[in-house]
């Protein structure tokens, strides 16, 4: 481990990682399917496919509305993910949940597509890194979402005025279909992350309404971006497009010089210490973004500013990954069971 750690910091480069497990689908839908069978066994409802409408405080209790009826409760969980921040921020300013409207990160970038073989030496020790890099003015460079053999596919967020604008994402586990072999690919994101507030939000998405405009991805060689050359339609890649719904374009007439810049010297000083990372026939995609999100004010044992009102997962604004859900669900149940003896 301290071999990576010393090769990546003679690159300026800091590593950050957690030991992540690699879970399939198949395996994830099975352990749900335990959890919801040993709730409902202990007379548990679970009500699924029905839509939260608004949240009503009366006095020491809430009234939940839904599409097919209400509930009264007197401790309420919410954690809808980070694609429900929209229908969040509503339920929140109703029932009096304080959150930092200003002053969040956004990133933007490119994923980075080649043979596994760049990962493979790293894969056995580093299963999900994070390679960080701190810029003069105060803002970062990262990487995202190692997928060592996996693919890539589609992230949708939804935005006010029911707009939505797509991402790319990395699944880990084999291909697309479940149960298929492994891809002959990695990928990985390099997102340049900076500072924003919710008003400046509207330049990226103008930015990425660009590069989508015809309803799919960008994708051209490591050589033509580095070089910023017209991309040849024509042109060998390393390896298939593991997500096939693209179009070869110039991404460098998409997103600013400097956003770019420094993602281009970051993917070289990566490559010094995992070669063959900007092989020239390598694949680049864009836009790859993620969102930043207003962060719910919380104790330790994510309890709100809204009486008895917990908040866990993604939407909470403080960290990202179903790992960090479900440690903040755990913490939050057994919060609950304490304070309910």
């Amino acid at each position: 481990i301290q071999h990576w750690v010393d090769n990546f910091a003679q690159e300026d480069i800091r590593v950050k990682y957690y030991n992540a497990q690699k879970v399939p689908k198949s395996i994830m839908m099975t352990m749900a399917d335990n959890i919801h069978a040993e709730l409902a066994a202990k007379d548990v409802p679970i009500n699924m496919d029905e839509q939260v409408l608004s949240i009503e405080s009366i006095e020491s209790w809430y009234r939940v509305t839904t599409n097919k009826g209400s509930y009264d409760a007197k401790k309420l969980v919410l954690a809808v993910g980070r694609l429900g921040v929209r229908q969040f921020v509503k339920l929140a300013d109703n029932i009096g949940i304080e959150y930092m409207k200003k002053n969040f990160n956004t990133e933007l970038g490119i994923r980075v597509e080649g043979h596994y073989s760049v990962l493979t030496g790293i894969d056995d020790v580093y299963n999900d890194i994070k390679l960080l890099r701190s810029l003069p003015n105060g803002e970062e460079l990262r990487s995202f979402c190692q997928d060592y053999r996996g693919y890539i596919t589609k992230c949708v967020y939804n935005l006010k005025g029911d707009k939505t604008i797509t991402t790319l994402d990395g699944h880990i586990i084999g291909t697309e279909k479940e149960g298929g072999p492994l891809s002959d690919a990695f990928n990985l994101a390099i997102h340049y992350r900076f500072p924003s507030e919710e008003d400046s939000l509207n330049d990226l998405y103008r930015t990425i309404g660009k590069i989508r405009k015809r309803g799919c991805s960008l994708v051209q060689t490591m050589s033509s971006f580095m070089d910023g050359t017209t991309p040849d339609p024509d042109a060998e890649y390393q390896v298939p497009f593991s997500m096939p719904d693209v179009e070869v374009g110039d991404i460098n007439a998409m997103i600013p010089n400097r956003i770019l810049d420094p993602i281009k010297e970051f993917a070289h000083q990566i490559d010094k210490v995992l070669p063959g990372f900007t092989h020239p026939n390598n694949s680049v995609y864009a836009p790859s973004f993620d969102m930043g999100w207003s962060k719910v004010k919380l104790n330790e044992k994510f309890h709100t500013t809204a009486p008895n009102v917990y908040v866990g997962g993604d939407v909470t604004g403080h960290f990202r990954g179903a790992l960090q859900a479900c440690v903040s669900g755990l913490l939050i149940s057994r919060d609950i069971l304490e304070n309910s003896k």
